[in-house]
């Protein structure tokens, strides 16, 4: 993934075959990060606030987002967000 971001900010791309294979391998790992989404929300499942809400702990460093704000809720509420929770993948 971090190549193909590589490479789409620098250009030039290069010839058209290299910039087709580009498109391609991002197209290719898009759907795969959709896949992954879509399956870490399956993954998640019934999470009724506040009562299934839970902290990490100190991961981050931020103190409201280690101990005070829900990352099951965060994620369902930054997927809802997106169009992907509307397709069937």
């Amino acid at each position: 993934m971090t190549d193909i971001l590589r490479r789409l900010r620098e250009p030039p791309f290069g010839t058209e075959t290299s910039e087709r294979n580009l498109m391609a391998a991002a197209a290719a790992e898009i759907s795969k990060l959709r896949a992954l989404t879509a399956e870490a929300r399956r993954a998640i499942g019934d999470h009724f606030a506040p009562d299934d809400c839970y902290a990490t702990g100190p991961m981050t460093g931020d103190a409201y987002r280690d101990l005070v704000e829900c990352p099951a809720c965060s994620f369902i509420q930054q997927y809802e967000a997106t169009a992907i929770h509307r397709e069937k993948l």
